[in-house]
């Protein structure tokens, strides 16, 4: 991916002399605030490497089988309608360990596209763990993104918003679609005492720690119904394409076109296996001139 993209005038570059931060990357002060909702180990940028890493590999294991991912692959399904463009360049926000971008690498290859992805995350840990993958990183807090506007093809952000207020989701959202030429992704999960009490039983029998599952309980209860995330689209100014997804998912999609239009009528539906259903109720990845030195190795 060509520098182009890369505003510099909010990158940070800087990293600090030997001694003392060694290897830290600068990183862009938070304008963003989090949720009044509970805490989160991964709210916090500081937290302990080891641990951010060890919930990162299990989120991923959650996101590739109750999900995320798949939230994700139907939005940009929704995107492209049938088309196959021979490249597409991708944002993630906030990308964690890097699989879900890298899930929608491969989602491109068996349509012949190539998706050329790269990621922003704030917390060192998952930066290093988002390129160890395959997946070009800077670091930059997700509101002063390092890139131009108009300058990449589509951004998502997946399980980021729930980690804000709503002021913060706001401009999250008007942000993503200063950015995309194509079309933005929030996939995020959906409140739910069933997947509350699933993962607080079934998390230890599939291998996950008590940090994870602490954490997916509140992200639960921080989580989005689809009014709720239609009402924080209305006041960004976007009409979004907004549907429940199987996993306790939700997922709003929209070209930046649609800015300004009225919204869609409401579609509180449930994706299962690329079938919607009525409900009863982060191959080669392009680079790009990274803020941080965590790009990939030669």
């Amino acid at each position: 991916m060509s520098g182009e993209m890369l505003d510099r005038s909010t990158a940070q570059p800087g990293v600090a002399p030997a001694g003392g931060e060694a290897g830290r990357p600068h990183v862009s002060r938070p304008t963003l605030s989090p949720s009044a909702i509970g805490t989160e180990i991964l709210d916090d940028p500081d937290a302990d490497s080891a641990v951010v890493a060890r919930m990162l590999r299990e989120i991923a294991r959650l996101n590739r089988w109750f999900g995320g991912c798949a939230a994700v692959r139907r939005g940009m399904e929704w995107l492209f309608d049938g088309d196959s463009p021979n490249t597409v360049s991708l944002l993630d926000i906030g990308t964690g360990a890097g699989d879900v971008p890298l899930d929608v690498v491969r989602w491109g290859r068996r349509r012949s596209t190539t998706v050329r992805a790269f990621g922003v995350e704030r917390i060192r840990a998952a930066g290093e763990l988002a390129r160890d993958a395959g997946v070009p990183v800077m670091m930059a807090c997700a509101g002063a993104l390092p890139v131009r506007d108009h300058s990449v093809d589509i951004v998502i952000a997946s399980q980021l918003a729930h980690h804000l207020s709503d002021d913060s989701v706001v401009k999250l959202m008007a942000d993503a679609t200063r950015l995309a030429r194509r079309g933005v992704i929030i996939a995020d999960l959906h409140p739910s005492r069933a997947a509350e009490t699933a993962l607080r039983v079934g998390g230890p029998l599939i291998g996950l720690g008590s940090s994870t599952i602490d954490d997916g309980v509140t992200s639960l209860r921080r989580g989005f119904t689809v009014a709720r995330m239609r009402a924080l689209c209305e006041r960004a100014g976007i009409a979004a394409h907004i549907e429940r997804a199987w996993g306790s998912r939700v997922v709003a999609v929209w070209r930046p076109e649609t800015r300004g239009q009225r919204p869609e009528p409401d579609r509180d539906r449930v994706i299962n296996a690329g079938r919607v259903q009525n409900p009863g109720d982060r191959g080669h990845i392009g680079s790009l001139p990274l803020a941080s030195g965590l790009g990939p190795q030669a």
